[in-house]
Protein backbone atom coordinates (compact mmCIF):
# COMPACT_ATOMS: atom_id res chain seq x y z
CA UNK A 1 0.00 0.00 0.00
CA UNK A 2 1.15 3.67 -0.86
CA UNK A 3 -0.05 7.15 0.67
CA UNK A 4 0.27 10.30 -1.46
CA UNK A 5 1.64 13.58 0.40
CA UNK A 6 3.41 17.34 -0.09
CA UNK A 7 6.38 17.24 1.57
CA UNK A 8 7.91 21.07 1.84
CA UNK A 9 11.70 20.65 2.14
CA UNK A 10 14.50 23.58 2.79
CA UNK A 11 17.45 22.54 0.36
CA UNK A 12 20.65 24.10 -0.83
CA UNK A 13 20.27 26.29 -3.74
CA UNK A 14 23.05 24.90 -5.98
CA UNK A 15 23.35 22.42 -8.86
CA UNK A 16 22.31 19.01 -8.23
CA UNK A 17 20.45 19.48 -4.55
CA UNK A 18 17.38 18.73 -6.23
CA UNK A 19 18.45 15.43 -7.78
CA UNK A 20 19.69 14.26 -4.24
CA UNK A 21 16.45 15.06 -2.60
CA UNK A 22 14.86 12.71 -5.57
CA UNK A 23 17.69 10.43 -4.69
CA UNK A 24 16.53 10.07 -1.11
CA UNK A 25 12.72 9.72 -1.69
CA UNK A 26 13.71 6.87 -4.21
CA UNK A 27 15.80 5.20 -1.60
CA UNK A 28 12.85 4.84 0.68
CA UNK A 29 10.83 3.38 -1.81
CA UNK A 30 9.18 6.73 -3.14
CA UNK A 31 8.41 8.81 -6.08
CA UNK A 32 8.06 12.06 -7.31
CA UNK A 33 5.55 12.95 -8.98
CA UNK A 34 5.58 17.16 -9.07
CA UNK A 35 7.77 19.57 -8.19
CA UNK A 36 7.10 23.30 -6.54
CA UNK A 37 9.37 25.96 -6.18
CA UNK A 38 7.78 28.20 -3.41
CA UNK A 39 10.92 30.29 -2.44
CA UNK A 40 14.24 30.75 -2.72
CA UNK A 41 15.80 32.11 0.60
CA UNK A 42 19.50 33.43 0.54
CA UNK A 43 21.48 30.25 -0.38
CA UNK A 44 18.46 27.83 0.63
CA UNK A 45 15.47 27.44 -1.58
CA UNK A 46 12.30 25.76 -0.20
CA UNK A 47 10.61 23.16 -2.60
CA UNK A 48 6.90 21.33 -2.04
CA UNK A 49 6.84 17.97 -3.56
CA UNK A 50 4.17 15.86 -3.99
CA UNK A 51 5.50 12.30 -3.53
CA UNK A 52 4.17 8.78 -3.29
CA UNK A 53 5.82 6.64 -0.51
CA UNK A 54 5.21 3.35 1.09
CA UNK A 55 2.92 2.86 4.06
CA UNK A 56 5.76 1.90 6.00
CA UNK A 57 7.51 5.03 5.40
CA UNK A 58 7.19 7.86 7.35
CA UNK A 59 7.46 11.80 6.79
CA UNK A 60 9.93 11.27 10.01
CA UNK A 61 11.87 8.82 8.16
CA UNK A 62 12.12 11.11 5.47
CA UNK A 63 13.21 13.88 7.53
CA UNK A 64 15.89 11.34 9.06
CA UNK A 65 17.01 10.41 5.59
CA UNK A 66 17.43 13.75 4.46
CA UNK A 67 19.56 14.80 7.32
CA UNK A 68 21.57 12.23 6.87
CA UNK A 69 22.66 11.93 3.19
CA UNK A 70 22.64 16.24 3.90
CA UNK A 71 19.89 16.91 1.12
CA UNK A 72 17.91 19.11 2.99
CA UNK A 73 15.44 19.56 6.30
CA UNK A 74 11.62 18.32 5.62
CA UNK A 75 9.76 21.69 7.03
CA UNK A 76 6.30 20.28 6.93
CA UNK A 77 4.08 17.37 5.56
CA UNK A 78 1.00 16.97 4.74
CA UNK A 79 -1.53 14.88 2.83
CA UNK A 80 -1.34 14.98 -0.57
CA UNK A 81 -4.72 13.13 -1.85
CA UNK A 82 -5.97 14.04 -4.82
CA UNK A 83 -4.00 17.25 -5.12
CA UNK A 84 -4.49 18.74 -8.93
CA UNK A 85 -1.49 20.33 -10.89
CA UNK A 86 -1.26 24.04 -9.73
CA UNK A 87 -2.26 25.62 -12.79
CA UNK A 88 -5.53 23.32 -12.40
CA UNK A 89 -5.72 24.30 -9.22
CA UNK A 90 -6.02 28.02 -10.10
CA UNK A 91 -8.07 27.98 -12.87
CA UNK A 92 -10.90 26.15 -10.42
CA UNK A 93 -10.15 29.08 -7.66
CA UNK A 94 -10.48 31.39 -10.80
CA UNK A 95 -13.90 29.75 -11.91
CA UNK A 96 -15.64 29.27 -8.02
CA UNK A 97 -15.27 32.88 -7.72
CA UNK A 98 -16.53 34.27 -10.43
CA UNK A 99 -19.42 31.80 -11.03
CA UNK A 100 -20.28 32.83 -6.98
CA UNK A 101 -21.63 35.91 -7.45
CA UNK A 102 -21.68 38.96 -5.27
CA UNK A 103 -22.66 37.02 -1.95
CA UNK A 104 -21.10 34.09 -2.32
CA UNK A 105 -17.27 35.21 -3.70
CA UNK A 106 -16.27 35.73 -0.22
CA UNK A 107 -17.03 32.31 0.89
CA UNK A 108 -15.23 31.34 -2.21
CA UNK A 109 -12.21 33.22 -1.66
CA UNK A 110 -11.77 32.37 1.94
CA UNK A 111 -11.87 28.14 0.79
CA UNK A 112 -9.39 29.40 -2.00
CA UNK A 113 -7.28 30.79 0.49
CA UNK A 114 -7.39 28.23 2.57
CA UNK A 115 -6.39 25.63 0.09
CA UNK A 116 -3.41 27.63 -0.83
CA UNK A 117 -1.91 28.16 2.18
CA UNK A 118 -2.96 24.38 3.66
CA UNK A 119 -4.85 25.04 6.83
CA UNK A 120 -8.20 26.59 8.07
CA UNK A 121 -7.66 29.22 10.00
CA UNK A 122 -8.59 32.12 7.72
CA UNK A 123 -11.01 35.06 7.86
CA UNK A 124 -11.91 37.60 5.19
CA UNK A 125 -12.17 40.69 7.03
CA UNK A 126 -13.60 44.06 5.99
CA UNK A 127 -10.88 46.92 6.71
CA UNK A 128 -12.87 47.97 9.76
CA UNK A 129 -12.45 44.71 11.07
CA UNK A 130 -9.06 44.23 10.90
CA UNK A 131 -7.95 47.73 11.92
CA UNK A 132 -7.38 46.78 15.27
CA UNK A 133 -4.97 43.74 15.04
CA UNK A 134 -1.54 44.99 14.70
CA UNK A 135 -0.44 42.47 11.50
CA UNK A 136 -3.59 43.82 9.40
CA UNK A 137 -2.82 47.53 10.59
CA UNK A 138 0.98 47.20 9.71
CA UNK A 139 -0.42 45.92 5.99
CA UNK A 140 -2.36 48.20 5.39
CA UNK A 141 0.08 51.14 6.48
CA UNK A 142 2.49 49.65 4.28
CA UNK A 143 0.42 48.82 1.01
CA UNK A 144 1.46 45.51 1.33
CA UNK A 145 1.36 41.73 3.03
CA UNK A 146 2.94 41.57 6.30
CA UNK A 147 3.54 38.58 8.39
CA UNK A 148 3.88 38.99 12.28
CA UNK A 149 4.50 36.97 15.02
CA UNK A 150 1.65 36.34 17.46
CA UNK A 151 0.16 34.39 20.37
CA UNK A 152 -3.10 36.21 20.36
CA UNK A 153 -4.41 35.76 16.82
CA UNK A 154 -8.22 36.66 16.02
CA UNK A 155 -11.00 34.81 17.54
CA UNK A 156 -12.41 35.00 13.99
CA UNK A 157 -10.00 32.81 12.65
CA UNK A 158 -10.94 30.03 14.76
CA UNK A 159 -9.27 27.59 16.95
CA UNK A 160 -5.48 27.49 16.08
CA UNK A 161 -3.22 24.48 17.49
CA UNK A 162 -0.25 26.41 18.79
CA UNK A 163 0.74 28.66 21.37
CA UNK A 164 2.21 31.32 18.81
CA UNK A 165 1.63 31.35 15.62
CA UNK A 166 2.42 33.21 12.31
CA UNK A 167 -0.15 35.90 11.20
CA UNK A 168 -0.30 36.59 7.32
CA UNK A 169 -2.02 40.01 6.83
CA UNK A 170 -2.52 40.17 3.03
CA UNK A 171 -4.86 43.83 2.03
CA UNK A 172 -7.00 43.16 -1.39
CA UNK A 173 -4.96 46.74 -2.63
CA UNK A 174 -2.15 49.05 -2.24
CA UNK A 175 -4.93 51.92 -2.42
CA UNK A 176 -8.11 52.40 -0.59
CA UNK A 177 -8.54 48.79 0.39
CA UNK A 178 -11.75 47.22 1.04
CA UNK A 179 -11.21 43.59 2.93
CA UNK A 180 -7.68 42.47 4.19
CA UNK A 181 -7.17 38.56 4.26
CA UNK A 182 -5.47 37.30 7.74
CA UNK A 183 -4.02 33.37 7.52
CA UNK A 184 -2.69 31.72 10.67
CA UNK A 185 -0.30 28.75 10.61
CA UNK A 186 2.05 27.55 13.34
CA UNK A 187 5.73 29.14 13.99
CA UNK A 188 7.33 25.74 12.21
CA UNK A 189 5.29 26.33 9.22
CA UNK A 190 5.97 29.78 7.74
CA UNK A 191 4.40 31.22 4.83
CA UNK A 192 6.67 31.48 1.57
CA UNK A 193 6.86 34.51 -1.36
CA UNK A 194 4.59 31.73 -3.36
CA UNK A 195 2.12 31.51 -0.99
CA UNK A 196 1.39 35.03 -0.34
CA UNK A 197 2.01 36.59 -3.59
CA UNK A 198 -0.83 33.76 -4.56
CA UNK A 199 -3.23 35.00 -2.34
CA UNK A 200 -2.52 38.46 -3.28
CA UNK A 201 -3.44 37.17 -6.62
CA UNK A 202 -6.80 35.64 -5.61
CA UNK A 203 -7.75 38.52 -3.60
CA UNK A 204 -7.26 41.11 -6.89
CA UNK A 205 -9.50 38.70 -8.76
CA UNK A 206 -12.17 39.07 -6.23
CA UNK A 207 -12.34 42.77 -6.03
CA UNK A 208 -12.74 42.37 -9.84
CA UNK A 209 -15.70 39.70 -9.63
CA UNK A 210 -17.07 42.46 -7.68
CA UNK A 211 -16.43 45.70 -9.83
CA UNK A 212 -17.78 43.41 -12.87
CA UNK A 213 -21.29 42.23 -10.37
CA UNK A 214 -21.68 46.19 -9.91
CA UNK A 215 -21.38 47.01 -13.07
CA UNK A 216 -24.08 44.81 -14.19
CA UNK A 217 -26.07 45.39 -11.60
Amino acid sequence: MRYRTRLRIALPDRPGALGRVGMVVGSLGGNVLTIDVQEVDGPAVVDELLVDLPEAVLPADVARALEAAGAGTLLSAKSGAAVPDQVVRALRWACALTSAGPYGVDDELERAVAEVCGCSNVWLAHVEQARPIEAARLALTRGRPVTHRTGDPPAALGPVTSAEVWLLAVPDARIEPARVALVARPLADRFTVTEIERVEALLSLRRLVAGTSAIAV
